[in-house]
């Protein structure tokens, strides 16, 4: 999911043949996670839009034409929960903007010229993906029951 996906859907709803695709092959890496003992989760990474939806009116003028376009911010996060449900209810969804906005508030978290996550970004990522790793993490010493 990205910020574009914020656009309305052309066809008026429904899932796009894409995401059928995208769904079943991460069904599919979530079957051979598993498999292998691992475990398997859905990062979202928010574009700057998805995290400051009311920036989006400055953003937008540098963009001729598509101030004409309604934009739903909170879109890209629904849709990946009804497409995902299983992956949310196990707490297996990490949506990173909480994570994300707090490592703004200190510094910045993209690079200025573009929208990418600069290190300080890709550290608060990182750090967030850890966190969620940490309980299936083996301890040095620790016994298997």
């Amino acid at each position: 999911m990205n910020a574009w996906d914020a656009f309305p859907d052309r066809d008026g709803g429904g899932a796009r043949p894409t995401c059928l695709v995208t769904r079943l092959l991460l069904k599919r890496l979530e079957t051979m996670a598993r498999q292998n003992g691992g475990r398997f989760c859905v990062a979202l990474l928010p574009a700057a839009e998805n995290l400051w939806p009311e920036q989006w009116p400055q953003r937008v003028k540098l963009l001729p034409g598509l101030e004409k376009i309604p934009m739903d911010f909170e879109r890209p996060y629904q849709r990946v929960e009804s497409f995902l449900p299983e992956v949310k209810t196990r707490g297996d969804l990490l949506d990173l903007r909480p994570s994300l906005r707090a490592a703004a508030a200190q510094n910045p978290i993209f690079f200025h010229r573009d929208n990418h996550y600069n290190g300080h970004g890709q550290e608060t990522v990182a750090q967030a993906l850890a966190q969620w790793l940490e309980p299936s993490v083996k301890q040095p010493g620790h016994q298997e029951r």
